[in-house]
């Protein structure tokens, strides 16, 4: 191995731990979220509600795991997006889906690997956080775009976005499609918010 094939190991290594750190955190997010969401119920005594948050988080993990025993985790493949987003679906608590309703293409394949789902589930959450009733999730060429009516996102959070402190869902969001070279354009106003990734 010579000089200049040792030096692009060292980058494709710390490229692989960088996305290893990113996916955990996203991880840990993910479940601290639906945990929060268990003990709210139990504090007002909705166990049953509580019992499903709680049962949800090795699906969380599954995904995450997926992503792991993965030989080549920055190889990107063709995955099936609709697959990928029911997967997020499932995760969110019976009154989000009463509230919120996804639309999205079937059958659509797009670039990517496992961690989309943990993708698909925090803009989809930001969204319901956002008091959006619909989302919509298309696929143009390379890109997937995810389209919510929420309120919108206010300019100190637009100012914490473009200095890359954001909340930790979004923020992990772009750390790691900032590793898999994709890039990510928001682009909000009230009642339309727009999140493209660009996945080539």
């Amino acid at each position: 191995m010579n000089m200049k094939e040792l030096e692009d190991e060292n980058e494709r290594l710390k490229g692989v731990i960088e996305l290893y750190h990113n996916a955990l955190a996203l991880l840990a997010h993910d479940i601290n979220n639906n945990v929060a969401t268990a003990l709210g119920y139990m504090d007002i005594e909705i166990y049953k509600e509580a019992e499903k948050q709680v049962q949800k988080i090795p699906e969380i993990t599954k995904t995450t795991n997926e992503f792991f025993k993965d030989p080549n985790p920055l190889q990107k493949r063709k995955i099936n997006l609709d697959e990928k987003i029911e997967k997020a679906w499932e995760l969110f608590t019976s009154e989000v889906k009463k509230s919120l309703t996804i639309h999205y293409p079937t059958r659509a394949t797009i670039l990517g690997n496992s961690l989309f789902t943990n993708i698909a589930y925090n803009l989809i959450q930001n969204a319901a956080k956002a008091g959006a009733k619909d989302v919509w999730i298309s696929v143009q060429g390379y890109d997937v775009i995810f389209k919510d009516n929420g309120e919108g996102i206010k300019e100190e959070t637009k100012k914490k976005i473009m200095a890359k402190t954001a909340g930790e869902g979004l923020r992990r969001v772009m750390n790691i499609c900032e590793v898999f070279g994709w890039s990510i354009k928001i682009e909000s106003k009230k009642e339309e918010t727009y999140i493209t990734i660009t996945t080539n």
